[in-house]
């Protein structure tokens, strides 16, 4: 989604709203850039919506759909995307019959299953509003999303790739022969050992 289909979305979303809503609306989304801007910030003022955006990296805990409902979608729409590459004998599909099962598989399995969307208002503690919710779901990724304290402060990839560098990549080749110590040397066809060599010398 870029600027101007937001800012489409953002008309469209405050039409839609039936008049007996009071004039004021309340949006809250992630602060993707693509949904942040001086010209969004102006249209929410004129249509009177209320933006309040997400804490920064807290998307996968406090976004409803993200917790409730895409999850259990794309699921579904892998299922039945599979099945009707089987059935048809296809290895690909076209953008038409991806949108095909896309929607059917929206219209049959999410929509008719509104207490899914709820329950993700509700399980994140935006719908009833609760704080000590939202921190309880916020904590639980306090530490990065690392359960195990014990896991080692490198990670074994960087552990594996500076052992191959020390010791695979800079070995010296190994000698295909074992080298012994000459002791004779061959001067002008003639055999001479290391003493011999040292007289001359």
């Amino acid at each position: 989604m870029n600027l101007v289909i937001f800012v489409k979305w953002l008309e469209h979303f405050a039409a839609s709203v039936p008049s007996r809503v009071t004039p004021s609306l309340l949006l809250t989304y992630d602060r993707c850039a693509r949904h942040y801007s001086m010209i969004i910030v102006e249209k929410a003022i004129e249509i009177q919506i209320i933006q309040l955006l997400l804490p920064p990296n807290s998307t996968q805990i406090l976004q409803p759909l993200d917790v409730s409902l895409f999850k259990t979608f794309k699921t579904s729409l892998r299922r039945s995307m599979e099945r009707f590459m089987i059935d048809e004998d296809v290895s690909s599909l076209t953008k038409k019959q991806a949108i095909s099962l896309a929607s059917s598989t929206w219209q049959n399995g999410m929509l008719p299953k509104p207490d899914n969307v709820i329950s993700g208002f509700t399980n994140i503690g935006l719908w009833t509003i609760s704080a000590p919710m939202m921190r309880a779901r916020r904590e639980w990724y306090a530490d990065g999303g690392v359960k195990d304290v014990s896991v080692p402060s490198t990670p074994v990839w960087l552990t594996v790739r500076q052992e191959l560098r020390m010791e695979v990549l800079f070995l010296p080749r190994p000698p295909t022969k074992s080298i012994g110590k000459r002791k004779k040397v061959d001067m002008l066809d003639r055999i001479m050992t290391q003493e011999q060599l040292q007289q001359f010398g």
